[in-house]
């Protein structure tokens, strides 16, 4: 078989370079934010804990409720009771209540932080609260202020 024909290739010719052109190997800086703010992503996060306490206190709550029953029911009111089964459930619904008691008021104020601060966090970190203090002969005070 005849040898196969030899072509010679030439190199593509190069692009002209544009001095004036834009470099696109380097990124592009990143467009400003328009999320959520710190301060907002902050308040759901309070919130969300002080609702899961607030949830908590209540099944708290509710097994104080069922345990102060049990105790009614084992030992009526104006008997005396030597029911060890009574005593028991009498100290678990106080434990309960106490446990309950705690984790709701304390949900409460996390889920009203969480609250606040989501209203006066701004969509962005340019809109975030922004504290000031003054003194002056007047008096002095502080304020916080912000956009939402």
């Amino acid at each position: 078989a005849p040898p196969a024909p030899v072509v010679p290739v030439e190199p593509a010719p190069s692009p002209a370079v544009n001095p004036t052109a834009p470099d696109v190997t380097q990124p592009a800086s990143p467009a400003p934010s328009a999320g959520m703010s710190g301060v907002r992503v902050a308040g759901l996060v309070v919130g969300g804990l002080g609702a899961a306490a607030l949830v908590t206190g209540v099944v708290f709550g509710t097994q104080a409720l069922s345990n102060g029953a049990k105790v009614n029911m084992l030992c009526p009111q104006g008997q005396a009771c030597t029911n060890p089964q009574a005593f028991a459930a009498y100290q678990q619904a106080g434990q309960a209540q106490n446990v309950g008691l705690a984790l709701t008021v304390g949900g409460a104020a996390a889920a009203a932080l969480g609250v606040v601060l989501f209203v006066v966090g701004g969509n962005t970190a340019a809109d975030a609260p922004k504290p000031a203090l003054w003194l002056g002969p007047n008096g002095a005070g502080a304020v916080v202020g912000g956009s939402w």
